[in-house]
């Protein structure tokens, strides 16, 4: 008889282990697989740098007319009757005007929510024009507004602003894309503010090469940089360059 709770034992330890295995495993099920945890962690969005197109170096104009049929106001403001940087099209040569006008059509960038443009300045300084007139086209077609508000020399503000949480909270959430359009020599600083430092970020476009753009993966729960990838416009040109 002194044996008979060593001969019970057996049983109720075989049911204990059985019930351990019954509770780690539903507890294995009310957690995210790994896959699911490595692809939150994984999610990104893209920014498209792109370069401004072929430019004039002696416009013909301080500051352009406006230009006809009137562009919307909810694009680029109000349109004086003396002009502005906004509303006129003349610091682009022919082949940059095609190029523009090309992007839309050609560079395919998935949906696009956000075009952001080194701010075109006033009358008095058109070199910095360019780039606005640049991806204009793309916002007249999309009817997205061109964020202006940063200029050149502000690359910390506007990385700040693109890896921010607005921006974030809105392509993430939508799956949408941004593209920026700035000076080439300046390309590399708001990369570097992004927190990319390779040399794929540090090198600086050659001054003829307009057909070279970035696509740069961010993080959506904290905007670091995933990947940075130089790509190739490679719109139809017919109009031959003008060096």
């Amino acid at each position: 008889p002194s044996t008979r709770p060593w001969r019970l034992w057996g049983p109720l330890a075989a049911a204990l282990a059985g019930s351990i295995v019954l509770l780690g495993a539903l507890a294995a099920l009310s957690k995210p697989g790994t896959d699911a945890l490595a692809a939150a962690a994984a999610a990104s969005y893209e920014v498209t740098i792109l370069r401004h197109a072929e430019r004039k170096y002696a416009p013909a104009h301080e500051c352009d007319p406006p230009l006809a049929p009137a562009l919307p106001s909810f694009i680029v403001g109000d349109c004086p009757a003396g002009g502005s940087n906004t509303c006129g099209g003349d610091f682009l040569t022919e082949r940059g005007l095609e190029r523009a006008r090309r992007i839309p059509s050609e560079l395919h960038l998935g949906e696009i929510s956000r075009i952001v443009a080194e701010n075109p300045g006033t009358c008095r300084t058109p070199d910095v024009k360019r780039e606005y007139q640049t991806v204009l086209p793309l916002a007249l077609k999309l009817g997205i507004p061109i964020l202006s508000t940063f200029f050149r020399g502000d690359e910390k503000g506007l990385a700040h602003h693109l890896s921010g949480s607005d921006m974030r909270e809105q392509l993430c959430g939508a799956g949408t894309t941004a593209v920026v359009c700035w000076n080439h020599r300046n390309i590399p600083r708001i990369m570097r503010h992004l927190g990319c430092n390779t040399t794929v970020c540090r090198t600086e476009l050659d001054t003829m090469d307009f057909d070279t753009y970035f696509s740069v993966s961010l993080s959506c729960s904290d905007g670091s940089v995933v990947d940075v990838r130089r790509k190739r416009e490679n719109v139809t040109l017919l109009t031959p360059p003008d060096w």
